[in-house]
């Protein structure tokens, strides 16, 4: 285990499959549903999948072809990090020294700023650590401020992506950010933060800023703490941020496997979803966002994995709220604004120019549509999508 890890580890007309039920059971009806679909005109090339949360199947059409998922994706980032950070957890970042400040408050070398990957780490967040330090007792810094991003991988981007994503769709990634990495170099930046917030809590350093490693030993001095996990997972899934889910997908790997990677990150996200019982046949996990074209997932995957969450007490809640509301909030505040859909279907959308996807519930259905194509029909996908949330609320 490395020493900035030790550091923080101290905190139809189309063929429907449907599965005869009763109908006390069932009030949605596979035929209506198909019907949907077939008047969508978009039958080649989407797949509708329909399921209670008790495990009922209602609907299926070619629930098991492998689809692009784009922002879909963010719901296997938000059950692996709920299934291996679990949702109350906080991410920190630490301020560390080699040895204890000498009486006078003197630090005799440098100063350590230790990432663990908080995406939400801003210049509150440093001057909060500047101040903590000050009241320490440290007066005067010897050595440096250095940035440690070292508990993670250096890549800032994940596979497939395509070529202008990393800082137009997403910043890039980091077990040290600073203000969302939006100028890049996050761990100087971070450390330069930190140098001035020093200064200004009244705490004199000698050297400059730069990018390095704790030592072995190094011990803490002031620790921020992040929001809680579920709270993280609501700006993702609302608002589809691209960059909390990478970083929180790192994240996840670093917690079961000792260092951040998206590689880590992506198979312990599988193993999340085998753990609930899913087949992941017809599925590759490549990144957390969806961003990359080399993601797959099927809408029965999809539609099963809220079932199954929504039968888990430590996922159900948190996943249900990091979902947008139709009519109300995040990406759905100006879709379904009207009917009986409003206020009660929440779900994750899903966009990129060769998919456009909808995932989520509708009172005690599990649903998952995704229209793929060389280019996207968006504003007839959403037609789709759209109708049969707006009759599965009707139903519910």
């Amino acid at each position: 285990m490395g020493s900035s890890r030790r550091l923080l580890a101290a905190f139809a007309a189309l063929a429907a499959t449907v599965v005869p039920v009763s109908p006390a059971a069932q009030a949605a009806s596979p035929r209506t549903l198909a019907k949907f679909v077939a008047a969508s005109g978009l039958g080649g090339t989407s797949s509708v999948s329909v399921i209670r949360v008790d495990g009922t199947q209602v609907y299926e059409w070619k629930g098991a072809q492998p689809r692009v998922p784009a922002s879909n994706e963010k719901l296997v980032t938000a059950v692996a990090a709920l299934a291996q950070l679990h949702a109350s957890l906080r991410m920190h970042t630490a301020v560390a020294a080699v040895g204890e400040p000498s009486g006078t408050g003197v630090v005799h070398g440098s100063l350590y700023l230790v990432g663990g990957g908080d995406p939400t780490f801003t210049a509150a967040d440093v001057r909060r650590l500047a101040r903590a330090v000050r009241a320490s007792g440290v007066r005067r810094v010897t050595g440096n401020i250095v940035g440690d991003e070292s508990l993670w991988d250096t890549r800032r981007d994940a596979p497939g992506w395509k070529s202008g994503f990393l800082g137009e769709e997403c910043a890039p990634l980091s077990a040290l950010t600073y203000a969302r990495n939006r100028s890049g170099r996050s761990a100087t930046r971070a450390a330069a933060a930190l140098y001035r917030a020093l200064r200004t809590a009244g705490v004199k350093v000698t050297g400059g800023m730069r990018r390095g490693r704790a030592p072995a030993g190094a011990a803490l001095i002031a620790v921020d703490a992040s929001p809680r996990i579920d709270t993280m997972l609501r700006a993702m899934g609302k608002n589809s941020d691209n960059f909390t889910a990478e970083m929180l997908l790192k994240a996840v790997g670093a917690s079961a496997y000792g260092r951040g990677t998206t590689a880590g990150g992506t198979r312990r996200a599988r193993q999340a979803l085998r753990d609930l019982g899913l087949d992941l046949t017809g599925s590759r996990v490549v990144d957390g966002s969806g961003l990359s074209s080399s993601d797959r997932t099927t809408t029965g995957l999809l539609a099963r994995l809220l079932a199954a969450a929504g039968r888990t007490p430590a996922l159900a809640a948190p996943l249900r709220r990091s979902l947008s509301i139709a009519g109300r909030d995040g990406t759905l505040k100006n879709r379904m604004t009207t009917g009986p859909a409003r206020g009660v279907v929440r779900a994750k959308t899903g966009t990129l120019n060769i998919s456009s996807a909808l995932s989520g519930y509708a009172g005690p259905y599990a649903f998952s549509i995704i229209v793929n194509g060389r280019s996207v029909d968006h504003a007839a996908a959403h037609r789709l999508q759209d109708r049969i949330a707006q009759y599965l609320a009707r139903e519910a």
